[in-house]
């Protein structure tokens, strides 16, 4: 699927409306380091605690019925679960957040060690408070490019929706590949732009850009090129699904608060001056997500790798 023209003429309207508030050069695009990608989290904690989950999930809700459900956050650990076995020692996860996740699978699976890694300590310090008590996971800061752990250490690793994040793809999954088992499973549920993005109209791709300048994906890849780079890795693909469809209804229900929002663009300019940069940039992304998934220009997938 690609825009349609009617589509098209509402992105390049969304995108105007943004360039009216906003003066970042968003959507002419820029790279991101690390610290950058902490910065947008430390920003934006509040954003998804309000209007995203109470409960510390930090990614979007699958809804395989079309209709949003808290319960489908769970969703993600649910498909992760699906690879957890009887012989699965130990499993990590790569930014963690909040721990959702992976308190969900250790109170679950009470034999398995669970380790939670993510790169911003509020996030560690959340995690940990919320996971007191369950003897089987731990949580530690560190950055995925550079994991602290021995080779071969781990059956499952899995990160959703944030090694979009990665600053030097080929070193953070050199450094999965590492600490991975042989035979074991490396699942990764993100997005990405979709095959035919090259050939998508000029709204499409500004579309594309500016939602991913607004949630700091550092470096945006078409599906394919990042399948060719993970084999280029030494992982073999052994699952693809596309999940577009089920994140949507979450995305439309995030996508209604922005339209309030971009609807009173004086008071947004006015929020500029005392809210933080990023917490307002999610506001861009899921102004444009729905379109933008909807529409054929970013996808949604769950792989599963294997060493």
């Amino acid at each position: 699927m690609t825009p349609d023209a009617r589509m098209q003429e509402e992105l390049a309207r969304r995108l105007a409306t943004i360039e009216g508030i906003f003066d970042t050069g968003l959507l002419e695009g820029r790279g991101e380091k690390e610290a950058e990608v902490a910065c947008y989290y430390e920003q934006s904690r509040w954003a998804y605690k309000i209007f995203h989950s109470n409960e510390g999930a930090m990614h979007l809700a699958l809804s395989p019925d079309g209709v949003f459900d808290k319960q489908g956050y769970l969703g993600q650990a649910r498909e992760v679960e699906r690879l957890i076995g009887p012989d699965t020692e130990s499993v990590l996860e790569l930014a963690t957040g909040n721990g959702f996740n992976l308190r969900y699978l250790a109170e679950r699976h009470p034999h398995t060690s669970f380790t939670g890694l993510d790169l911003v300590a509020t996030h560690v310090a959340a995690a940990r408070a919320k996971a007191d008590g369950l003897g089987n996971a731990r949580f530690l800061e560190g950055d995925f490019h550079r994991l602290p752990f021995d080779a071969e250490t781990f059956d499952v690793l899995f990160v959703v929706e944030s090694l979009c994040h990665a600053t030097d793809l080929d070193t953070a999954l050199q450094e999965a590949h590492r600490v991975l088992r042989p035979g074991g499973v490396f699942v990764v549920i993100d997005g990405w732009r979709t095959a035919r993005f090259a050939e998508l109209p000029a709204e499409a791709r500004r579309a594309a850009t500016a939602t991913e300048q607004a949630m700091s994906v550092a470096q945006p890849l078409v599906i394919d090129d990042w399948l060719d780079a993970v084999a280029e890795r030494g992982f073999e693909v052994v699952e693809e699904r596309d999940l577009t469809q089920q994140v949507l209804p979450t995305v439309r229900r995030l996508e209604r608060i922005a339209r309030v929002v971009f609807g009173h663009p004086r008071a947004t300019r006015a929020a500029q001056r005392v809210l933080p940069e990023r917490f307002l940039m999610n506001g861009i992304a899921v102004y444009l997500m729905q379109l933008t998934l909807a529409g054929g220009v970013h996808t949604y997938r769950l792989v599963v790798l294997r060493r």
